[in-house]
């Protein structure tokens, strides 16, 4: 989410600097399928210099018009972290279960999502235990961010360089700049829009206890040993460590637990599997 919001910003201003995507190689004006920026005007000299957009530094990385180059510097680099983020990512992920949490095995996730989505619509939210599973419209969700965004994403990117689109031969003309331009672009979207909807949805749901579970461990637990403090630490070691001085057995117990294991909702607060043993 950090890099994400660097790659976000820079990604908009050199967007900026040419705010038109076309599905052609050859950018004939008229044929974007989408601007922002109004139509190439006839009967005058039209410059790139012309054609870019004044963002806010707010907005934008470094915020000044026709960037593009530190725009660049920027989205390149943080890619890079954020490259090697999700590598380390996958690298934790499949040697655990946690992969289960993430891929639909039935087809029963499509109508369920639509099920899910329609409660969301008519705000009535169902039960959440993202804690220990996540429901079929949220795991529909991440597996397109993780799997299929991301990859696409990167890929994309990498299209648009000319010392390896060049390379491809037909590949690269079939995927031309543009085309990927126009690809990455559409992912682009998508983690904006995931982001925005993840983000009101932890507001809307129960910011508090949204936060204790991810950083805390669990809402139960949190209400039997004091509460976080800035400065304090957080997380499963954070936890355990404050458990330690509290109730030493539970900490035990809690340090020896699978890293699927969840706090129970029952009044002992027992830890059990958070994922399905059938």
């Amino acid at each position: 989410m950090f890099f994400m919001l660097f790659i976000i910003r820079a990604g908009i201003q050199i967007l900026a600097d040419h705010p038109r995507l076309y599905w052609k190689r050859d950018c004939t004006p008229g044929t974007d399928w989408f601007r922002f920026q109004r139509p190439v005007p006839a009967g005058r000299v039209w410059t790139a210099k012309d054609d870019s957009v004044t963002l806010p530094t707010w907005l934008g990385i470094p915020g000044l018009r026709h960037t593009i180059d530190l725009a660049r510097w920027w989205h390149l680099s943080v890619n890079l972290l954020w490259t090697l983020n999700g590598i380390a990512f996958y690298a934790l992920l499949f040697p655990t279960d946690q992969w289960h949490r993430l891929v639909p095995i039935t087809w029963d996730v499509f109508p369920n999502a639509l099920s899910t989505a329609i409660q969301y619509a008519l705000l009535n939210f169902p039960v959440d235990e993202s804690w220990t599973r996540y429901n079929s419209l949220q795991q529909l969700s991440y597996f397109i961010t993780v799997f299929v965004a991301a990859p696409i994403f990167i890929a994309t990117g990498l299209l648009q360089s000319p010392a390896i689109s060049n390379r491809l031969g037909w590949g690269g003309r079939v995927l031309n700049r543009q085309v990927a331009r126009s690809i990455h672009f559409l992912s682009f979207s998508w983690f904006v829009l995931f982001i925005l909807a993840h983000g009101i949805i932890v507001f809307v749901t129960g910011l508090r206890q949204n936060t204790n579970h991810m950083f805390a461990g669990g809402e139960p637990l949190l209400g039997r040993v004091p509460a976080l403090r800035p400065g304090h630490g957080g997380g499963r070691a954070g936890l355990v460590a404050r458990l330690a001085l509290h109730d030493p057995a539970r900490a035990a117990g809690a340090e020896g637990r699978h890293v699927h294991d969840r706090l129970d909702q029952g009044p002992g607060g027992v830890v059990g599997p958070a994922l399905p043993t059938h």
